[in-house]
């Protein structure tokens, strides 16, 4: 006989454990539900996570919540692009690091006035050579220097 287990009665960490290693898309699912913001957030970094799921958690309260959301190499552009307008700088640095980011979007986080922005901006191997041309003469090192290493990786790589 196959009992069902009721996941509102296991603890926040225990929910958060099986949010974090489960493939069920159905879990994680339920698990996006969560009433424990902890729970959600293991949820949007699960890369188990269906975009559907991604897109209704990148509309939640918890801004924690919306950071793994734009950190998930599963979150949509349209998702992305729509996290890029937060004020949240850490969020901002998650959209311009993921991979999905589209070059449109990276172009606009180009002019957020933010070091740590804009290093990861000039990271991404999405970001257009004139941004990178532009970053690459910014005053900060970290920043041109980065975004002169990634030309050098597109032109080795044309």
């Amino acid at each position: 006989m196959k009992m069902m287990l009721d996941l509102s009665e296991l603890s926040v960490d225990t929910r958060c454990s099986i949010a974090k290693e489960t493939q069920s898309s159905q879990k994680l699912a339920q698990f996006a539900e969560d009433e424990a913001y902890e729970v959600r957030v293991e949820v949007a970094k699960n890369p188990n996570t269906s975009k559907e799921v991604l897109e209704k958690l990148a509309n939640d309260k918890e801004l924690v919540v919306r950071y793994a959301v734009a950190g998930n190499p599963n979150t949509a552009k349209d998702v992305l692009e729509k996290l890029a307008n937060e004020n949240d700088i850490d969020i901002l640095i998650a959209v311009a690091g993921n991979p999905n980011t589209s070059s449109e979007v990276l172009k606009k986080l180009s002019t957020v006035v933010h070091a740590d922005v804009l290093i990861v901006v000039a990271k991404n191997p999405k970001t257009p050579k004139d941004v990178l041309t532009e970053l690459a003469k910014n005053e900060d090192k970290d920043i041109s220097s980065t975004a002169e290493e990634n030309l050098k990786n597109i032109q080795i790589a044309a």
